[in-house]
């Protein structure tokens, strides 16, 4: 049987030829499984899911794809390569002990559309596809959870990259170097995210969206390292290996590796064909600046410029296409404003009206507020009755109970359970106020993740930007007014439990009272019973024992009758018999020890008659 290690804490799983689904007896979490009739392919995936686990997620891809090579419909396979590219790891949450999915490697596509998880739901079945859609909607949620927080970040102009701390968790020359260059970029205006500075704010916060944004907004990365381990690093490699991926799709971003105390020849594979600078040179840092600058004043006019040639009033064909496109959205002909707002993206592909344009008649609405209040539309009833709640502000009073048990307990007629019950009561009530909350992360995430909302967002300035943010801030202040008053509303529910409360606790002292008068009726009416038969059962006794007398002969029959007698203490005469059959007793036992002296006597007698008698016949 093969053994394969768990996806989440690395444990063995024994794996059989026919299971795809089970739960680890090390961490209890519950996940799809590879088909594997072979310890080799088990190695394979064992492999990649190390790689992964420690964060090589480049290494771990190229594992998996090898084996989706040898075996296209692989379901699993499929899966883990959809958790490499977006850099699922598994963490184990503190409070819950429940392991949930990070994303190191966030990206606009949905990790839902992605080709490799739609392979995996599309190669399985039953539990193991229902399995895939869990897990799959947990890596969508925190993936609008990063991208969400990124919205909000200010755009880089360089992102430096580089190893913080070595082995021994002390800082490393790269890190003091890396300065360097952040002081002497900014000095010239430039916005640098350097993770020392600009993340020191962001302690105990995930750093993937901060991290996420600065990659996409920065035109220029700048790769420090001393040596080939720390260009190597997990997570540099992380960084800058993303950035060329980005590198790809825009050919404006620039990647500048940055060497020193090292060989050149033994830089990554993928950074040695670009332009490298040797730190170690007079000059450097004037270089690099000239690099820097080559890029990033290339793009110096400004968005802001195009956006305002396609908005100005009366100006370009952009502009007459814009108005068009307005009031086509006002007559409610939806399909004709998209297509005016398509023509100007055309000429312009960052234009903020344009895409706000596309994203209202996409939603069938003629102006951003109608918008907002759409959105608010879809969340203003909640599901049924809404969540019955535990009012933990209201607690059982247990001192009122306990003394409550104490007073009107009886033992074998009222027990403490019985008094216990009285005081159950049902501390819960409906509330909605969950829901509220999760709508207003929800309405957020919708709002901020809407891929043609969070361009206009993107490429806004001036009063379009102010608008788009003034209908943001709408949108959360009418949300958060819903939690409020969910809030009132449960604030009011716990004090009708605390009235309602109160009122019980008197009733069931009450109702324990009664039943404390209760019992002791039925208590004292069978100890009434008890004595009744008691006293029958010793009157009979009695009565046999009296009985008895006439037929007493010897002293022992009076002893046993003394004895009885004394056991019924003062019941009649019995104190008087029992004298009277010591008298006997010892009356009978003299006559028995005179007989037993005459007796002897006798005996003596005849025996010395027999020795007289004896001697004359001698």
């Amino acid at each position: 049987m093969a053994i394969i290690k768990c996806k989440m804490c690395g444990g063995d799983i024994e794996l059989s030829a026919d299971k795809t689904f089970g739960t680890c007896e090390y961490c209890g979490s519950t996940m799809t499984l590879p088909k594997v009739d072979d310890d080799q392919r088990a190695a394979a995936f064992n492999r990649g899911n190390h790689f992964r686990r420690i964060g090589e997620f480049d290494k771990a891809l190229a594992v998996y794809e090898r084996i989706v090579q040898e075996d296209d419909t692989d379901a699993e396979a499929h899966w883990c390569c959809a958790l490499c590219r977006f850099g699922i790891e598994y963490v184990e949450d503190p409070a819950t002990y429940e392991w949930l999915p990070t994303c190191h490697r966030a990206s606009f596509d949905s990790f839902l559309e992605d080709v490799d998880y739609l392979a995996a739901l599309k190669y399985s079945d039953g539990v193991t596809r229902r399995q895939y859609q869990k897990d799959g909607a947990k890596i969508a949620e925190v993936q609008r959870g990063i991208l969400a927080t990124s919205q909000h970040e200010e755009p880089f102009d360089v992102f430096i990259c580089y190893k913080e701390t070595d082995d021994n968790g002390n800082r490393t020359k790269d890190s003091i170097i890396a300065q360097d260059i952040y002081y002497q970029l900014t000095e010239q205006g430039r916005r640098v995210f350097f993770a020392r500075i600009t993340l020191e704010d962001k302690a105990g916060a995930q750093f993937e969206p901060y991290i996420f944004a600065a990659l996409h907004s920065a035109r220029v990365m700048i790769v420090v390292g001393t040596s080939p381990e720390h260009f190597n690093a997990v997570w540099v490699k992380n960084e800058w290996s993303r950035f060329l991926s980005l590198m790809k799709k825009d050919r404006h971003k620039l990647l500048l590796p940055c060497y020193r105390d090292m060989d050149p020849y033994d830089l990554p594979e993928q950074l040695s064909v670009l332009q490298s600078y040797d730190m170690s040179k007079i000059g450097f840092i004037q270089d690099l600046n000239r690099g820097v600058a080559k890029v990033l004043d290339a793009e110096e006019k400004p968005r802001q410029e195009v956006a305002a040639a396609a908005q100005a009033p009366n100006g370009s064909n952009a502009s007459a296409l814009l108005k068009r496109g307005d009031m086509a959205l006002e007559d409610g002909e939806w399909e004709k404003a998209d297509g005016f707002y398509e023509e100007v993206l055309n000429q312009n592909a960052e234009c903020a009206e344009a895409y706000l344009g596309e994203a209202l008649a996409a939603s069938h609405c003629k102006t951003l507020e109608a918008y907002v209040q759409k959105l608010l539309n879809q969340t203003k009833q909640v599901d049924g009755k809404g969540d019955k709640l535990v009012a933990t502000e209201v607690e059982p009073d247990y001192e009122h109970i306990q003394a409550a048990v104490k007073q009107y307990c009886i033992p074998n007629y009222l027990p403490e359970d019985e008094i216990t019950s009285l005081y159950q009561f049902d501390f819960s009530f409906y509330s909605i106020l969950e829901q509220r909350r999760a709508q207003v992360k929800w309405g957020i995430q919708t709002f901020d993740t809407d891929k043609l909302l969070s361009r206009a967002m993107r490429f806004a300035y001036g009063d379009c930007k102010t608008k788009l943010e003034n209908a943001r801030q709408a949108y959360i202040a009418a949300l958060e007014a819903r939690v409020s008053e969910a809030q009132k509303s449960d604030d009011a529910g716990n004090q009708r439990v605390r009235d309602a409360y109160t009122k019980h606790l008197a009733q069931a002292d009450k109702r324990a009272e009664q039943l404390r008068r209760r019992a002791e009726e039925q208590m004292e009416q069978q100890q009434a019973w008890q004595r009744q038969a008691e006293l029958k059962r010793l009157d009979k006794s009695y009565q046999e024992t009296c009985k008895q007398m006439k037929y007493a002969k010897t002293a022992l029959d009076y002893s046993v009758l003394k004895n009885r007698f004394l056991q019924y203490a003062d019941y009649k005469d019995s104190m008087q018999l029992a004298r009277l059959c010591e008298q006997n007793e010892k009356k009978l036992e003299n006559k028995e020890k005179a007989k037993k002296i005459i007796k002897i006597s006798a005996m003596f007698i005849l025996s010395i008659i027999a020795i007289i008698v004896l001697i004359l016949f001698l």
